[in-house]
């Protein structure tokens, strides 16, 4: 009789023992996937009108954008309608012409407009010389951003310009 007793009591630790380990391994997951949402997420206040109008045309949504972002804001290579999405993002706001090829001016508009909310001190320098700053680096980033389509080149540079303005607003 005592070698039953020990026998189920051996057995029912071993069914507590495999509960907590499902138990742990479902709250591991749960959590990667929570930081992970967090981290791949962007605020809200980030998507342009132009994102808006490009989402709606092409049927995607911010989880979906958001999906081609990681930390600290850098744009994936996404697949074919991503693509779309971000060759009608660059006509929206103007960062390609007629040809598809970048815009300078383009990007240093929006570099200026957009772009300079990265650096996040009010009384930073940067921010007095915003045309100028906007200038010098769409000339250093544009030489960078030849990639093997005109979505590349447009990811290519706004992954550059947003580097650099991250850089900034660290100063």
């Amino acid at each position: 009789m005592l070698k039953i007793t020990i026998r189920y009591i051996n057995y029912q630790i071993q069914i507590s023992q495999n509960r907590i380990l499902i138990m742990v391994t479902f709250l591991h997951g749960v959590f990667i996937i929570l930081a992970f949402s967090q981290v791949r997420s962007v605020e809200e206040h980030f998507y342009t009108k132009e994102d808006r109008i490009c989402m709606e045309r092409f049927g995607v949504d911010k989880a979906y954008v958001d999906s081609h972002i990681t930390p600290p804001f850098t744009v994936n290579k996404g697949d074919a309608k991503f693509d779309e999405f971000v060759m009608c993002w660059a006509g929206e706001t103007k960062l390609v012409d007629d040809s598809l090829k970048l815009s300078y001016s383009g990007w240093e508009d929006f570099s200026t407009d957009y772009m300079l909310q990265f650096i996040t001190k009010p009384d930073s320098p940067h921010r007095q010389n915003r045309k100028e700053l906007a200038k010098k680096l769409v000339n250093e980033c544009g030489p960078k951003a030849v990639g093997n389509s005109p979505a590349d080149s447009v990811l290519l540079m706004v992954n550059c310009l947003f580097a650099e303005f991250i850089e900034l607003g660290k100063e």
